[in-house]
C-alpha cells in the first residue's frame, strides 16, 4: 500500500476518526465520569475512540512501503492530507486538555485510563509521522516534521491534563 492514493485516504480516515471523537469529548463530565467504571459513557466512548486510532493507524503503518518515494504533487498530497489530520486532532486533544484539567482533580479515577490511551496514541502519530517522512523526498517533509512536532507539543499538554499536571 505505498499509492498516494491509499496514503492520503487512509491519513483521512484518521482525521475522520479523530473529528469523530470530539462531540463525545465535549460531551465528558463529572457527572457522566463514573460510567466510565462500566464502560459506558462519553469517557468510554473517547478511550474505545482512541483505541480504534491506534488499530488503524498501526495497519496503516504496516502497508506503508519504506522502499516507495514521493515527490511533486503526490508529496503535496500526502503532506495536505497529514496537515489536515493534525489540526483535527489537535481540536479532539485540546478539547481533552480542557476537561482533564479541570476534572481529573475532582475526579481522579478518570485521568490514568485516559493517560494510557494518549500514550498509545502518541506512538503509533510518532511512527506514522517518521514513517511518511520516510517516504517523501522533497522539501514537503519539513511539513511533515513540523506538524508531527506540534502534534506531539499539544499530545504532552494533554497527558499532562490527565496527570492532573495543568491547572
Amino acid at each position: 500500500m505505498s499509492s498516494t492514493t491509499q496514503i492520503t485516504q487512509n491519513i483521512q480516515v484518521l482525521a475522520t476518526k479523530s473529528q469523530t471523537l470530539i462531540a463525545p469529548a465535549q460531551a465528558m463530565n463529572i457527572t457522566n465520569a463514573p460510567l466510565l467504571l462500566i464502560g459506558q459513557g462519553p469517557w468510554s466512548q473517547v478511550i474505545t475512540g482512541f483505541t480504534d486510532i491506534l488499530t488503524t493507524g498501526s495497519q496503516f503503518v504496516a502497508g506503508i512501503n519504506p522502499t516507495s518515494k514521493f515527490d511533486g504533487r503526490d508529496a503535496t498530497s500526502i503532506s495536505d492530507a497529514w496537515g489536515t489530520f493534525v489540526r483535527v486532532h489537535q481540536q479532539l486533544l485540546h478539547t481533552l486538555i480542557g476537561k482533564g484539567a479541570s476534572q481529573v482533580t475532582m475526579v481522579p479515577f478518570v485521568g490514568p485510563p485516559i493517560t494510557a490511551v494518549l500514550k498509545s496514541d502518541e506512538s503509533i502519530l510518532d511512527t506514522i509521522g517518521v514513517s511518511l517522512s520516510g517516504v517523501i523526498k522533497d522539501g514537503t517533509i519539513d511539513r511533515i516534521k513540523n506538524d508531527l512536532g506540534l502534534l506531539d507539543q499539544t499530545l504532552e499538554q494533554a497527558l499532562k491534563a490527565f496527570a492532573g499536571q495543568l491547572q
